[in-house]
């Protein structure tokens, strides 16, 4: 069986699903032996994915054995409940539908049942029983579940089930978990417990993504049926929202009732405690839906009301405890319930910011007001006991009051209503095209209708001006000074801890730093107080930019008075210092000078010389701050004094304190590379600027990686290494026999580390793609070069294939293609057996067979020939995702592909975004397919080969690449393909034809359609090539580039046209009249055959940069000049084509 029938061949259904086989797979799948436990979790997958029923059950069955199943596999068993509930009920037709109950969301009609097989029938039927007896058994199971960790899981699965279900299927799931959390008969830990399932189902209802699975003919949909699918998200949304919001009013009372209970520590403080923080919680979820329905503004309005006041008796984090529960000695757990019910009020009053502004601002006032005497009564001294989420709430708050357009007291009057940017509601979104992006249609941009949730901005209002009187107190001049010192001092300065750590751990001191620093940067869920204070600050500065700059610059020289022994001063200077970082693209250029502080300040306090044991730690974290300013406001540094901040930077990576060694490697490695290739005024001098000082700092670099001992701190200083390579390029060379040197060394330091041998890719990557051969001729840079390869690329261990086995792939290209066959022709004839190794396991084709290719140039075609049995069986399997036949999802990602239908008639050229990625059929973001088989880069990888290897040796190339080539043409004609593959197929193909022009006929072989086929596939390719390249218009090397890929179109099709009659009757006027145009270009452009090659080996120049080339370069351009599609004439060609259609012609006619 060939690979496609292999490829799309139904799967195996698995044996029935029951109790006992389920639990005998439960135990198999915890079992350390992997001979039992992999073809269990197979199994457990093939379950999942079965059409038939019985599998849920059987979990759900497992999960309530308490006594006869141990706790560990009911765990198992309600972690894969909850995992296979969006599989199992999300059924592109659900199956009510099948048995005739309605339609489903997007609108589709219902399925008749004599339409219907009666196998489809019966499966349907029983997973339609199936999930009815679900409904009924995940709420007992949740009500009577000892252990709590499998309790949460099946709330997660009882929240996913109603994703599908509710309200339509199971309309009292809600009101039932709500008033079992109110029953006096339950226990208290089963009343929290369906508390916490209120929620999560509100979260997954409020969070519902509606996926359209299905699309039409060519995964295109007519803009009716777009029409058609956005009413019925609405008309979803509308329902459930419908459903939801009669719970909002009593869920409201409910919350404040037991507030009050435990607020006074009255009977049972404890669950209402614990209650009130999770119906605070629900209430943060259904806000957003209740203000998007309308409608309920009284009951929104009775619940926001107390808010302020909770917020107020609870905005200390040791709030007083009521006298009884202190005297019961529960104090700790009264403070923590308080906690999390003032960070749930917190979160409710964030929402109703976002989503109902208008009726949340008579409440606002005194919410931003409590909100900022947190701030300012906060003690540092009690900072690092308050928990993060505590502090990571207020600032999301302050964030949300200081963004809102309502409350913006200098907004204009007019605007937008309750709906601010970026906050419209779900069911006003629209999908529009192919690429999943969600626009709001043009109604979403009008103010709100009267008397909604969300409130419409009345003309003077006075609630909305008491808002905005807030937010201009909050930042007026009596306020603002105040915060952004309590912000600077408390949130920002550096604690006691992280201070005994700079002494005691400094390696971990800056491993700890760079954490901070990637994660303030990725925006992701702050961790710390240092993020909360920046995210406020950054608000305070987007709403009153002018205000908060000068309280900022006028703190930071106040404390740039202090005194050098001033420890407390010192870190206040150092917390102002690192608030001018984050503030500094709101700092007004007349008011702040970087290049003044540089030269009245930074630059003496990089050149000062701190000891470990004469200075104290808060001067050291002050010159390592400094040296953070640098790299943070790099680009704003003059010209003239670029050279000399380099120099100070490069001369602290001696420092004593390792701390501030280790932040100017981070910050130097930043310079140079700031300005590589930029095009701005001074660019040039900046980096002769870096050239003139990079031979010490690379002596300093090579010194750090010595001092330090863990790996993450040594990929500093490497990763400097990297850098200071790239930047310098050629000139390096004389620095070549000094680096080469201290190479050795870190090579054997490695060990098994990942990122140390990643470094050290990095470093011989730049070092040969800058210097050359002579880098990787070097005897040093070879005693490590090879064995670096050797162990990135050992496919034998998983891990270390999975992490080094792409980079060091690339840098074996970069070997290859600068290697010189006198020099290092054997030890690359050594690496021949791991090349094989790397190509039997499939691994990284597309650049396995790149490195292959460049073996094939410097050796000759023997080399492919000696594997040729493997290279055919990896073509194959890297052409193998393009024969899966489409889902329906992956029909709707295709669109924009190329369609080569039988009539040759059909192409869809829809054009998408520039910012939406086409997914190419079966392909994931990634680029990764949802079967075996390889990837779509791995197929253009292996298509580029082909017609290398083609171009090379045509008799090895036809016997390698027909059977993988011969495939991908019979698909083609069968369903569309993504651009990119299309255009590399006929690039193969055309390499192949020209050789063999008898080629189509032979992979079309006895097809009845063969010469209807030839000549869609023909057609299809003429059209690729008449597309406009804008590009060419622009670029003469990609307009040369362009000719070349016609010219050889155009020789491959006369030479298929001349071979058959048949087709120089059907297709020779259309390829004549192709040829005859480039022919005209030719003539008019007459490009030499020196301007070819040259244009063709621009990829090698790019690929190794700016070093000589070995002798792979000088062998491709011997092979470009004698290239039969660069040297023929399109003349001869076309007049051949014209004889060829003449003839045609003549013998069609009567006798």
């Amino acid at each position: 069986m060939n690979q496609r029938q292999s490829s799309v061949s139904p799967v195996p259904a698995p044996p029935p699903a029951d109790a006992a086989s389920v639990l005998t797979a439960l135990q198999s799948c915890s079992h350390p032996d992997p001979s039992l436990r992999v073809p269990a979790e197979e199994l457990i997958k093939s379950w999942e994915g079965s059409e038939e029923a019985g599998y849920f059950s059987s979990l759900l069955t497992a999960i309530g054995d308490v006594s006869g199943v141990p706790c560990h596999l009911r765990l198992l068993a309600a972690i894969l409940a909850k995992n296979a509930v969006p599989a199992i009920w999300g059924r592109s037709r659900s199956d009510e539908e099948v048995d005739g109950g309605g339609g489903d969301s997007n609108g589709s009609a219902a399925v008749a049942e004599d339409s219907v097989d009666p196998d489809t029938a019966r499966r349907s039927a029983q997973r339609t029983a199936e999930r009815s007896a679900a409904r009924s058994s995940l709420p007992r199971l949740l009500l009577s579940e000892p252990d709590d960790r499998i309790a949460l899981h099946l709330r997660l699965a009882t929240a996913n089930a109603a994703l599908f279900d509710y309200p339509s299927r199971w309309p009292t799931l809600l009101s039932d978990l709500a008033s079992v959390s109110e029953s006096l008969e339950r226990a208290p830990a089963i009343r929290v417990r369906c508390a916490k399932a209120v929620r999560d189902v509100l979260c997954a209802l409020r969070h519902r993504k509606l996926i359209v699975k299905d699309g039409g003919p060519g995964g295109v949909r007519t803009l009716l049926a777009l029409r058609r699918m956005a009413a019925g998200m609405a008309e979803e949304r509308r329902r459930t929202q419908e459903a939801v919001v009669p719970a909002f009013g009593p869920l409201g009372a409910r919350t404040w009732e037991r507030a009050r209970n435990f607020m006074t520590g009255g009977p049972g403080w404890e669950i209402d405690g614990a209650l009130c923080g999770t119906y605070l919680k629900a209430c943060g979820e259904l806000l957003p839906m209740v203000a998007s329905h309308g409608g309920a503004s009284d009951d929104v309005g009775a619940f926001l009301g107390p808010a302020g006041l909770f917020l107020r008796e609870t905005k200390s984090f040791f709030a007083a405890v009521p006298p009884d529960v202190a005297a019961a000695a529960a104090a700790g757990t009264w403070t923590c319930l308080a906690d999390k019910a003032h960070r749930a009020a917190l979160n409710c009053c964030t929402a109703a910011i976002e989503c109902c502004p208008t009726l949340f601002a008579p409440h606002f006032p005194l919410c931003l007001r409590t909100a900022a005497d947190a701030i300012l009564e906060l003690d540092r001294s009690t900072l690092g006991q308050i928990p993060v989420k505590r502090l990571a709430a207020q600032a999301r708050f302050v964030r949300a009051a200081l963004y809102c357009q309502q409350y913006d007291p200098n907004a204009p009057k007019g605007g937008f209503g309750g709906v601010g940017m970026g906050m419209f509601p779900p069911e006003m979104m629209v999908m529009l095209g192919q690429g999943g992006r969600i626009v709001p249609p043009p109604q979403a941009l009008s103010p709100p209708p009267p008397n909604g949730a969300g409130g419409e901005k009345k003309p003077g209002d006075p609630a909305v001006a008491g808002a905005k009187e807030a937010v201009g107190a909050l930042l007026g001049p009596e306020l603002r000074p105040r915060l952004v010192e309590a912000l600077v001092t408390k949130y920002l300065r550096l604690t006691l801890a992280e201070l005994e750590e700079w002494d005691v751990d400094p390696e971990g001191r800056f491993q700890s730093d760079e954490a901070e620093r990637t994660m303030a940067a990725s925006g992701s869920e702050p961790e710390m107080p240092r993020h909360c204070g920046g995210i406020v600050l950054t608000a305070m500065m987007a709403r009153e930019r002018e205000g908060v700059g000068d309280a900022l610059l006028a703190l930071a020289s106040t404390y740039q008075r202090a005194p050098p022994e001033d420890a407390d001063g010192m870190l206040n200077r150092e917390a102002c210092y690192h608030a001018l970082e984050i503030c500094r693209g709101g700092l007004s250029p007349e008011k702040f000078s970087f290049a003044d502080w540089w030269r009245g300040e930074l630059l003496a306090l990089l050149g000062a010389r701190l000891t470990t044991e004469g200075h104290p730690a808060p001067m050291r974290a002050m010159q390592a701050r400094a040296v953070k300013a640098v790299h943070a406001f790099g680009r704003k540094i003059p010209e003239e004094d670029f050279g000399a901040a380099f120099q100070s930077v490069a001369a602290l990576l001696g420092a004593p304190d390792l701390v501030t060694s280790l932040v100017a490697a981070r910050c130097l490695h930043s310079l140079a590379l700031l300005f590589l290739n930029s095009k701005v005024d001074g660019a040039e001098g900046r980096m002769t600027a870096v050239r003139e000082n990079s031979v010490p700092a690379l002596g300093n670099a090579f010194a750090l990686a010595n001092r330090v001992s863990s790996d993450e701190c040594l990929k500093a200083s490497l990763t400097l290494v990297s850098g200071l390579v790239e930047a310098n390029g050629t000139s390096m060379g004389h620095c070549l026999p000094a680096v080469a040197e201290q190479l050795p060394p870190l090579w054997e330091r490695a060990g098994d580390s990942v990122p140390v041998h990643s470094c050290l890719i990095a470093v011989l990557n730049h070092l040969v793609m800058k210097l050359g051969y002579p880098a990787a001729e070097n005897a040093q840079v070879q005693g490590v070069l090879f064995p670096l390869l050797d162990y990135c690329t050992d496919v034998t261990v998983p891990h270390r294939a999975e992490t080094l086995l792409e980079d060091g792939l690339k840098l074996w290209l970069v070997v290859m293609v600068t290697s010189r066959l006198e020099t290092m022709g054997q030890s690359l004839r050594r690496m021949l057996p791991r090349l094989e190794a790397v190509l039997r396991s499939g691994m990284e084709a597309h650049l396995s067979l790149q490195v292959l290719q460049f073996y094939s140039i410097l050796l000759g075609p023997g080399v492919v020939e000696s594997v040729g049995d493997v290279v055919r069986g990896l073509l194959v399997q890297c052409m193998s995702c393009i024969h899966n036949d489409y889902t329906g999802d992956e029909r709707r990602r295709s669109a924009g592909a190329v369609v080569t239908s039988d009539s040759g008639e059909r192409e869809n050229e829809e054009m998408t975004d520039d910012n939406d990625q086409q997914q190419p059929p079966g392909q994931s973001a990634t680029g990764e397919s949802p079967g075996a088989g390889g990837t779509l880069k791995d197929a253009v990888g292996a298509l580029s080969f082909m017609e290398a290897l083609l171009q090379l040796s045509p008799p090895v190339g036809y016997a390698v690449c027909t059977p993988a080539l011969s495939e991908a043409v019979r698909t083609m004609l069968r369903k569309p393909l993504p651009l990119p593959l299309v255009e590399a197929l006929y690039g193969a193909l055309g390499r192949l034809l020209w050789n063999r022009p008898a080629a189509l006929d032979e992979m079309l072989g006895d097809d009845p359609d063969r010469p209807k086929k030839v000549a869609s596939l023909v057609r299809t390719w003429l059209r690729l090539l008449l597309r406009p390249v804008f590009l060419a218009a622009l670029d003469r090397t990609v307009a040369t580039t362009v000719f070349m890929e016609r010219k050889g179109a155009a020789l491959s099709l006369c030479a298929v046209v001349c071979h058959s009659a048949e087709t120089a009757a059907s297709l020779g006027s259309d390829v004549a009249k192709f040829t005859e145009a480039l022919k005209r270009n030719e003539d008019e452009s007459n490009p030499d055959v020196e301007a070819l090659v040259e244009a063709a080996c621009g990829t090698s120049r790019k690929l190794v940069g700016d070093g000589p080339l070995g002798d792979a370069a000088r062998r491709s351009v011997d092979m470009l000049k004698g290239d039969p599609l660069l040297t023929t004439s399109l003349h001869e060609a076309l007049d051949n084509v014209r004889r060829a259609v003449e003839q045609a012609g003549a013998s069609s006619m009567p006798s």
